[in-house]
């Protein structure tokens, strides 16, 4: 969604929103089936999340999307609530949802650095070297870098 303030919040909401819809689609239709194969469809069918690639990663509204991720994979294992994230991550056999929108942002920036296009490479060059904090892929990479701890880039 495009907002005249070039804010990813709505976006980010109408996202999870359905994501909270097509996960609660498959814990009902679903229901007989075990919690592996439950996880798997989960992570195949309800990770549409096209253009997350260009969310600001240190968005309040992206970590309550990952907060309802948490909340599913509660709901497919029946766990209580206090469940540690660390042994939901394990349960589901990936890395995180938001470990997942990390890796897409950052490889959209890897792509647009080394694009062959010169206005393409030029506008991500300067949007992460010079105008960091100005722009969302400058941030981005910022809130990598400070997050995880090393230079991802170069």
């Amino acid at each position: 969604m495009i907002t005249n303030n070039a804010s990813d919040k709505f976006d980010v909401l109408s996202r999870r929103g359905s994501f909270i819809g097509q996960v609660n689609n498959v814990i009902c239709w679903f229901s007989k089936l075990d919690c592996c194969m439950k996880t798997r469809l989960v992570r195949a069918y309800c990770f549409s999340f096209y253009g997350c690639e260009l969310w600001d990663l240190s968005n309040l509204r992206v970590q309550s999307l990952c907060v309802a991720w948490r909340q599913a994979l509660r709901r497919i294992w029946k766990l209580p609530y206090n469940c540690h994230a660390a042994i939901l991550e394990r349960l589901s056999g990936a890395a995180s949802l938001f470990d997942s929108v990390c890796n897409r942002s950052l490889n959209f920036v890897r792509k647009c650095l080394t694009c062959d296009n010169i206005l393409v490479n030029f506008v991500s060059r300067h949007a992460v070297f010079y105008s960091r904090m100005c722009s969302v892929m400058g941030r981005n990479v910022q809130y990598f870098c400070e997050h995880f701890g090393h230079a991802v880039l170069m």
